[in-house]
């Protein structure tokens, strides 16, 4: 599959999920941004999510958005998985991985 890895290989298919949940002019698909920027996209947030699957990849990473969140001291939901829980330290609400039920209702 061939994508535009400015937008990343899930983005067409995403703009349409949106479309059929009529979300069209309510979403901002930025498509990669600077590493410079980051911390004014964070900033424009009011909860920060960061949603992860549980799989081997998760399990032994880190993420480094958790500790860019933390450091802008914002609200953050995030998927209980891996290193997570211990970089949140009680600091955020934890969710189920890959559940986004558990995301829409925080636990």
């Amino acid at each position: 599959m061939f994508y535009d890895s400015c937008d990343g290989y899930q983005a067409e298919e995403l703009k349409k999920i949106s479309g059929q949940f009529s979300l069209n002019g309510k979403l901002i698909f930025t498509g990669a941004v600077s590493h410079e920027l980051v911390p004014q996209y964070i900033a424009a947030a009011d909860v920060c999510v960061a949603c992860f699957e549980e799989n081997e990849v998760t399990l032994c990473k880190s993420p480094l958005k958790i500790v860019e969140y933390l450091a802008c001291g914002k609200a953050i939901v995030a998927s209980d998985v891996g290193e997570v829980s211990n970089m949140l330290g009680g600091s955020g609400v934890l969710t189920r991985p890959g559940d986004a039920d558990s995301v829409a209702s925080g636990y």
